[in-house]
Protein backbone atom coordinates (compact mmCIF):
# COMPACT_ATOMS: atom_id res chain seq x y z
CA UNK A 1 0.00 0.00 0.00
CA UNK A 2 1.57 3.00 -1.13
CA UNK A 3 0.50 6.53 0.78
CA UNK A 4 0.72 8.03 -2.53
CA UNK A 5 -3.17 7.31 -3.37
CA UNK A 6 -4.75 9.28 -0.26
CA UNK A 7 -2.94 12.23 -1.31
CA UNK A 8 -3.59 12.17 -4.49
CA UNK A 9 -7.67 11.71 -3.58
CA UNK A 10 -7.39 14.53 -1.17
CA UNK A 11 -5.47 16.57 -4.30
CA UNK A 12 -8.64 15.33 -6.83
CA UNK A 13 -10.99 16.62 -3.96
CA UNK A 14 -9.65 19.78 -3.32
CA UNK A 15 -9.54 20.40 -7.44
CA UNK A 16 -13.40 19.20 -7.54
CA UNK A 17 -14.91 20.83 -4.83
CA UNK A 18 -14.09 24.33 -6.25
CA UNK A 19 -15.26 23.56 -9.39
CA UNK A 20 -18.47 21.98 -7.09
CA UNK A 21 -19.15 25.35 -5.94
CA UNK A 22 -18.73 27.08 -9.57
CA UNK A 23 -21.28 24.87 -11.04
CA UNK A 24 -23.91 25.27 -8.09
CA UNK A 25 -23.33 28.77 -8.27
CA UNK A 26 -23.67 29.23 -12.32
CA UNK A 27 -26.82 27.05 -11.76
CA UNK A 28 -28.35 29.35 -9.14
CA UNK A 29 -27.55 32.34 -11.43
CA UNK A 30 -29.06 31.47 -14.08
CA UNK A 31 -32.22 29.85 -11.85
CA UNK A 32 -32.42 33.49 -10.65
CA UNK A 33 -32.04 34.85 -15.08
CA UNK A 34 -35.00 32.40 -15.40
CA UNK A 35 -37.29 32.80 -12.90
CA UNK A 36 -36.91 36.79 -13.40
CA UNK A 37 -38.01 36.54 -16.70
CA UNK A 38 -40.40 34.41 -15.73
CA UNK A 39 -41.55 36.94 -13.47
CA UNK A 40 -41.08 40.03 -15.70
CA UNK A 41 -41.25 38.59 -19.60
CA UNK A 42 -40.69 41.41 -22.36
CA UNK A 43 -43.16 42.27 -23.89
CA UNK A 44 -44.10 40.61 -27.09
CA UNK A 45 -47.15 40.73 -30.05
CA UNK A 46 -47.51 37.39 -29.07
CA UNK A 47 -48.45 38.54 -25.67
CA UNK A 48 -50.13 41.69 -26.20
CA UNK A 49 -47.65 43.18 -24.17
CA UNK A 50 -48.27 44.27 -20.39
CA UNK A 51 -51.91 44.96 -20.51
CA UNK A 52 -52.57 41.62 -20.54
CA UNK A 53 -54.88 39.55 -19.03
CA UNK A 54 -53.14 37.16 -16.00
CA UNK A 55 -53.62 33.58 -16.60
CA UNK A 56 -55.56 32.23 -13.68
Amino acid sequence: MNPQGRYTSITILRLLLPLFFALCWFCFLVAMYLSIDHLFPPPTPFQGGLDRPLAS
